[in-house]
C-alpha cells in the first residue's frame, strides 16, 4: 500500500506531505531554515522515492528540516551506474508470436488483458534492460506489462526502446491515423516510427517526430505508406534518465479515406465574448487543397464539434473563404475544445482542432509577492492576478484572500485566514513582529472570483522576533551557529564544483573554536551571508568587529548593514587579495542607534570572474566599545568512570578594543582547586588563549557528579558577566566486582582487617547505556563482524535527518530512537512511532538495512543481512544468556483508512568452545523470526565450555514490487545478560578516612594505627589499574555503614529468571542489577 497526501508544503528544499486537516498547497514557497540558519534553497516539485512505506505518510510531519544536506533515496533505482556498452545488434526483450495473417487498419487496444500486450515487440535498442528487483520479471528501461497495465520504465539511462505494433495490411494512397493515449507523472519524450519489419532497421520511416510530454497526453501521428504492403507502426521511447513510469492506455490505427479529401481548414482562431459571457466566435479559412495537395475542386460542408458534440454545419462555405460562427451552446466557464472538419464526395478531411477558454477566465497566481514588517504589523503586496488561460478576466473584480502561514517542525502549510480585499493589491494585518525567537514569518494568497481560485501561493519572508541585545558574539563553533544567520546569492556559480555558496566549514578556524564560515564565488557570483536582528538602542559606541582571511586574488568584499525598511549600506568596499592570516576588522555602528534594529552582514562579489575566490570569516561580534573585555569558555569530559581522570579544556578570549596584558584564570573541579594562575602573555584583540588541566578522580568519591568552575579576570574589564562558567562530569561506578565482608578486628593497638575476594565469575546485564550513542565500534567488549559489508541507510532521510555514521558500513550501531540525527537537527522517533522504543532506558544495539554495489549489474542491491554479535569472553561455565529483541512494525490511519506495515527480521543464537572466528560457532536452537514490533524475550542454554556466544542477524533482503524494502529493515537487541570470567586480581587498596593509606597483595590488612575508631575502604585492583568500588567499614560497629550500602548499591532494573523486566517483586527468585554495574540473585519469601 502506498499512500498519497492531497496537500504539499516545504520541507527544506523538496515538496512533502503536509498533517492531516492543513489547507491548500502552497506554491513557489521559498526557503525554510534551520534552527538558526536559513539557506538560499530554491524550491523544487523533485520528489525523491521512500526507502520504505513509512515516509509517505502524513504522521513523518513531526520531524526538523536540514538545510545542510539533501537527502538521498534508498531505493534500490536510485543509484547511479554507468550505462551498459550496446551490442551491435539491438536484442528485442521480447517477439511477438508470428500473425497468422495482418491485421486490418481498424483496430485498438487497451492493453487490459495480457494477449493485448503479447501481440506487441519490444525491442531494448540501448541493451540496458535490468530487473526492478533481484530475481523480478519486471524490468529497469524497458516496457513491463504488470497488474494490466502496460508502462514503460525509465531510471538511469536515456530511451532507445521501442513498442512494435501487429502487423497491418496498407494501401498506397490512403493515409491512416495512429494514436497513443499516454499518462505520465513526469516529462517522458517519444517518436512515431513505421516500416516493413517489426527491426529497428526495418522501422524506416517517422510519422511523428520527437515529443516531450507529460500528464495526460495524446500523440496522434498519420502514416503515409508509399506503397500496398504489410507495416508495423512503433512508439520509439526516447525519454531522459528518471522518468520512472509512463503508462500507454490505449493504441488504436485507423484508415482515412480518400486523398481527394480536404484537407484542414486554414487560420483558426477562437474568441471569447469580451463581457465573459458563455460564447465564442470561431474564424477560420475553408481549405483550398486536397489531401494530396491539389487543388481542391468540391467542397460539401464543413463539420464544427465541441467535445464531440456537433455544434453546426457550414453549408455555403467556398475553398479558401473566410468563414465565422458564433458558439452559444457552451454550458459553463471553462476550456472548450473545437474540433473543424471539412468534406466532400471523397470523405472527411484531415481535422483542426484548437482550444480556448470561454467565459470567466480563473485569476493567475499574483505575482512580485512581497511582505515587510513595520512596527507590530505585516504588509503584503503584489500585482494583480491576470487571466490564468488567457480569457477573460476583470481584475476589479478578484478577491484576494490572505492567509498565515504555520510552521509545524519546519513544514511550512497555510493557516489562519487574515482577511480579504477586492481589486486592492495590498494587505495589512497586525501582528507582533519584535516579539519571540527571530524566525522567518510568510504570509500566502488566494486569488479567486465566480470560476474559480489560483491556488494558494507564499510570499517573500520577513523576519519576526525579538532583536538581539547587545553583545552579540558568534564563533561558529563545531561548525554550528547560536544565532539566526540567512543566505543570498547572485549569480551561476551554484551550477559549478566546488558550488559558490556561504557555509561553515571545519577546514580553517580563525578563533580557536574548530570552525569558521567562508564566502565562496565562482562565476558571476554574489555571495552574502547575514545575520538576524540585533538592536543597538542605548547603547555605548557599538562596534561590529570580526577575523578575516583571504584566499581570494579578485573581487571585493563588503561588509554590510541591513536596516528595517530593506536598504543595504555597506560599511566598506575592499579589493581583495591573498592574506598571510587572519585579521581583525571593525567598523563603527555609532550612526545606526536611532535605528529600530540593524542587521549586519558579510558579502564577497565577483560579477566578471569565472574562477573561484574564497574569504573566510570568524569570531564575529557586534558590542559596545571597551578598552578591555576578556571572556572564558570551557570543557570537560561529559562522563568517565570513578577512577579515570578528567581533563577540562579553557579558552580565554580577548573582545576588548586592545591588547590584553595580563588577567587571572582559576579552576576548580568538585570544589577542589585545579588551577590559579596569573597569566601575563599579551592576548591580542579577539585573540584566545586555550589551556588543558587533568583531574584524577577515585572509586571512592560517593558523588555521582562534580561541577567544574572556571572563572577569569582582569583589571578594568567592562564585562563581567563572561567571566565564569561552569560545566558537569558525571561519575560512574566501575563496572568491576567489588571485596565483600569487610570485617574489623581492633587487638593491641591496631585494627586488622579482612575481607572476601571477589568472585572468579560474574553476571552482567548490558543495557548499552554508558556507551556513546551512534558509536559502531569500541562498544564495550563485544566483537563486531559485518559480513555483508553494505553500506548502512536511513529511516527518514526523506526528511533531511540523518544519524551519525549512517552510509558507513557496519554490523551494528549503538541506537537511541529519542536523539536520532546529528547535532543540530534531532528529533525523537518514538514520539512518532512508538514501537521503536528501546527495551529500557534510551539505547540499544540496532542492524540495518543497507546497499551493496552488484557488479554484474554496477547497480546496488539491498543485501541479505549478515551481521555478527559476539560475546566477551566467557568462563567456559555452563549458563543461561538472556536477551531482548525487536523489528519495525508502524500502523496508524490516514484520510480515515488503517494501514500497517510490519518489516520482519530473523536471526539465530550459537555458541563457540574454542575461538570467536564465525568459522568457531555451532548453531543452538531453531532461527528466530520477530514480527509486530514487539520487545520479545530469549533464553539461551550454553553447553559446559562456551567460551563466546553470538547472534546472527540474517534476514534475506525482500522488497515489494515498487522496490520499497521490507526485510531486513531494522533489528535491535536490548538488555543482553551473561556471566563472565571476573578480571585477575592485582592488589586491594585501602583507604581510611577516605585516604589512601596502602596496598595489600591479599584480603587482609594490619593498621598499625592507635586503635581509634575510623572509617575504611577497601577496593580491588584489576588488571589494568582497574579499581571497584569499595566494601566499607568502620572500628566502631564492624559493620558497614548500610545507609552507605544504599547510596552506592541503588537497584536500576529487576529480572525474572526468564529474563523479563518487572517493576515490583512477589515470592519468587529475581536478578537484580544495581548502579554499580553488579548483579545478584535475590530471594523474596
Amino acid at each position: 500500500m502506498k499512500l498519497k497526501t492531497a496537500t504539499f508544503c516545504v520541507f527544506g528544499a523538496l515538496l512533502c506531505a503536509l498533517p492531516a486537516g492543513s489547507q491548500g498547497v502552497l506554491h513557489d514557497v521559498l526557503p525554510v531554515q534551520n534552527s538558526a540558519y536559513a539557506a538560499a534553497l530554491p524550491s523544487s516539485d523533485f520528489k525523491t522515492p521512500s526507502s520504505h512505506r513509512v515516509n509517505s505518510h502524513v504522521h513523518a510531519a513531526a520531524l526538523p528540516a536540514s538545510d545542510f544536506k539533501m537527502p538521498s533515496s534508498h531505493r534500490i533505482n536510485s543509484h547511479v551506474h554507468e550505462a551498459v556498452t550496446s551490442l551491435s545488434t539491438p536484442p528485442a526483450v521480447r517477439k511477438a508470436p508470428a500473425q497468422a495473417s495482418p491485421l486490418s487498419p481498424q483496430w485498438s487496444t487497451n492493453f487490459t488483458k495480457q494477449a493485448d500486450f503479447d501481440l506487441f515487440t519490444v525491442i531494448d535498442a540501448n541493451n540496458d534492460a535490468s530487473p526492478m528487483t533481484p530475481g523480478s520479471s519486471l524490468l529497469k528501461e524497458a516496457w513491463n506489462y504488470s497488474y494490466n497495465k502496460l508502462y514503460f520504465y525509465s531510471d538511469k539511462q536515456k530511451a532507445d526502446d521501442y513498442l512494435v505494433s501487429p502487423a497491418f495490411n496498407l494501401k498506397a494512397g490512403h493515409s491512416y491515423k495512429v494514436k497513443y493515449k499516454i499518462n505520465c507523472f513526469r516529462p517522458h519524450k517519444a517518436e512515431v516510427k513505421f516500416g516493413t519489419a517489426p527491426t529497428v532497421a526495418g522501422l524506416t520511416e517517422t510519422a511523428l517526430a520527437e515529443q516531450t510530454f507529460k500528464g495526460k497526453t495524446t500523440l496522434e501521428a498519420t502514416l503515409n505508406p508509399a506503397a500496398d504492403g504489410v507495416y508495423y507502426v512503433a512508439l520509439h521511447c526516447l525519454s531522459e534518465k528518471a522518468g520512472y513510469n509512463m503508462y500507454l492506455e490505449n493504441f488504436s490505427i485507423e484508415g482515412m479515406t480518400s486523398p481527394k479529401v480536404p484537407n484542414t481548414v486554414q487560420d483558426m482562431v477562437v474568441t471569447p465574448d469580451a463581457s465573459a459571457a458563455l460564447k465564442a466566435t470561431i474564424a477560420f479559412t475553408a481549405p483550398s487543397l486536397a489531401q494530396d495537395n491539389t487543388a481542391l475542386t468540391s467542397l460539401s460542408g464543413i463539420r464544427i464539434f465541441s467535445e464531440k458534440k456537433l455544434l453546426t454545419t457550414i453549408t455555403d462555405a467556398v475553398p479558401g473563404g473566410h468563414v465565422a460562427y458564433t458558439d452559444e451552446q457552451v454550458d459553463s466557464a471553462g476550456i472548450r475544445n473545437y474540433t473543424l472538419i471539412a468534406y466532400n464526395s471523397f470523405g472527411d478531411g484531415v481535422p483542426a482542432t484548437t482550444s480556448r477558454w470561454i467565459g470567466l477566465d480563473v485569476p493567475s497566481a499574483p505575482q512580485n509577492r512581497h511582505l515587510s514588517a513595520g512596527i507590530d504589523q505585516l504588509s503584503f503586496s503584489w500585482d494583480a492576478s491576470v487571466a490564468t488561460n488567457k480569457g477573460v478576466i476583470f481584475p476589479e473584480k478578484i478577491k484576494y484572500n490572505i492567509f498565515d502561514v504555520a510552521s509545524t517542525a519546519g513544514k511550512y502549510h497555510v493557516s489562519n485566514a487574515l482577511g480579504s480585499v477586492t481589486g486592492q493589491t495590498t494587505f495589512t494585518t497586525a501582528m507582533p513582529t519584535d516579539e519571540g525567537e527571530q524566525h522567518y514569518h510568510y504570509l500566502a494568497i488566494e486569488a479567486t472570483n465566480e470560476s474559480g481560485s489560483s491556488g494558494y501561493f507564499i510570499s517573500t519572508p520577513v523576519l519576526l522576533g525579538e532583536a538581539y541585545k547587545l553583545p552579540v558574539r558568534e564563533n561558529f563553533r563545531d561548525a554550528m551557529v547560536d544565532h539566526w544567520w540567512g543566505t543570498s546569492q547572485t549569480g551561476n556559480g551554484k551550477l559549478y564544483k566546488p558550488v559558490a555558496e556561504a557555509a561553515l566549514t571545519t577546514e580553517a578556524d580563525g578563533d580557536g573554536d574548530g570552525a569558521s564560515l567562508y564566502l565562496r564565488t565562482v562565476m558571476n557570483d554574489s555571495v552574502n551571508f547575514y545575520s538576524g536582528k540585533i538592536a543597538l538602542a542605548g547603547t555605548a559606541n557599538p562596534v561590529l568587529s570580526f577575523m578575516i582571511k583571504s584566499e581570494a586574488d579578485q573581487g571585493t568584499f563588503y561588509p554590510f548593514v541591513l536596516l528595517p525598511d530593506g536598504t543595504k549600506e555597506h560599511l566598506a568596499a575592499l579589493p581583495v587579495s591573498v592574506d598571510t592570516g587572519w585579521r581583525v576588522l571593525n567598523y563603527s555602528l555609532e550612526k545606526y542607534k536611532s535605528q529600530r534594529w540593524i542587521e549586519i552582514g558579510f558579502a564577497l562579489s565577483d560579477p566578471d570572474g569565472a574562477t573561484a575566490q574564497l574569504v573566510r570569516i570568524d569570531n564575529v561580534n557586534v558590542a559596545s566599545k571597551a578598552t578591555t573585555d576578556v571572556a572564558v569558555t570551557a570543557s570537560a569530559t561529559k562522563r568517565l568512570t570513578k577512577g579515570e581522570e578528567a581533563t577540562i579544556r579553557v579558552k580565554v578570549d580577548n573582545y576588548g578594543a586592545s591588547p590584553l596584558s595580563a588577567y587571572r584564570l582559576k579552576v576548580t573541579v568538585g570544589g577542589q582547586v585545579v588551577a590559579d594562575r596569573n597569566v601575563t602573555e599579551v592576548l591580542p584583540q579577539l585573540g584566545h588563549h586555550k589551556f588543558t588541566f587533568a583531574y584524577a578522580t577515585t572509586p571512592v568519591d560517593k558523588r555521582d557528579s562534580l561541577k567544574v568552575e572556571v572563572n577569569v579576570t582582569a583589571a578594568g574589564d567592562a564585562d563581567n558577566s563572561n567571566n565564569s562558567v561552569e560545566a558537569l562530569i558525571v561519575q560512574n561506578n566501575p563496572q568491576l566486582v567489588k571485596a565483600e565482608n569487610l570485617k574489623i578486628t581492633t587487638a593491641s593497638g591496631q585494627n586488622q582487617l579482612t575481607w572476601t575476594a571477589p568472585s572468579k565469575v560474574k553476571q552482567v546485564v548490558d543495557d548499552f547505556e554508558n556507551y556513546t550513542p551512534w558509536a559502531i565500534d569500541n562498544i564495550g567488549k563485544w566483537t563486531f563482524i559485518d559480513g555483508d559489508k553494505a553500506s548502512n541507510s536511513g529511516l527518514v532521510d526523506e526528511y533531511h535527518l540523518y544519524y551519525e555514521n549512517e552510509g558507513k558500513p557496519f554490523a551494528y550501531i549503538v541506537f537511541n530512537p529519542s536523539q536520532y540525527g546529528e547535532k543540530g537537527s534531532v528529533a525523537d522517533l518514538t514520539r512518532i512511532y512508538p514501537r521503536l522504543a528501546t527495551h529500557s532506558g534510551s539505547q540499544c544495539l540496532a542492524a540495518l538495512y543497507g546497499y551493496v554495489l552488484n557488479p554484474s549489474t554496477s547497480d546496488y542491491d539491498l543485501a541479505n543481512a549478515d551481521d555478527w554479535l559476539i560475546s566477551p569472553e566467557l568462563p567456559g561455565v555452563e549458563q543461561t544468556i538472556m536477551f531482548s529483541a525487536n523489528n519495525f512494525y508502524e500502523n496508524g490511519t490516514h484520510e480515515g483508512q488503517p494501514y500497517e506495515f510490519d518489516y520482519p527480521e530473523t536471526f539465530d543464537v550459537l555458541y563457540s568452545t574454542t575461538g570467536n572466528n564465525i568459522a568457531d560457532f555451532l548453531k543452538t536452537g531453531d532461527t528466530h523470526t520477530l514480527k509486530n514490533g514487539q520487545w520479545q524475550d530469549f533464553m539461551v542454554r550454553l553447553p559446559q565450555g562456551t567460551r563466546y556466544f553470538a547472534i546472527h542477524h540474517n534476514s534475506k533482503a525482500q522488497q515489494d514490487a515498487e522496490g520499497y524494502v521490507i526485510s531486513p529493515y531494522l533489528f535491535s537487541i536490548d538488555d543482553v545478560f551473561y556471566t563472565v570470567a571476573n578480571e585477575k586480581v592485582l592488589k586491594y587498596n585501602i583507604y581510611r578516612d577516605g585516604a589512601f593509606v596502602a596496598s595489600s597483595p591479599t584480603p587482609a590488612y594490619n593498621d598499625t594505627d592507635d586503635g581509634h575508631s575510623h572509617q575504611y575502604m577497601v577496593t580491588v585492583v584489576y588488571e589494568g589499574n582497574l579499581e571497584s568500588n569499595p566494601v566499607e567499614a568502620n572500628t566502631a560497629t564492624g559493620i558497614r555503614n548500610m545507609s552507605q550500602q544504599a547510596a552506592g548499591s541503588t537497584v536500576v532494573a529487576v529480572y525474572t529468571l526468564d529474563g523479563k523486566r518487572v517493576s515490583t517483586m512477589s515470592h519468587g527468585i529475581y536478578i537484580v542489577k544495581y548502579k554499580d554495574g553488579s548483579v545478584k540473585k535475590m530471594v523474596v519469601k
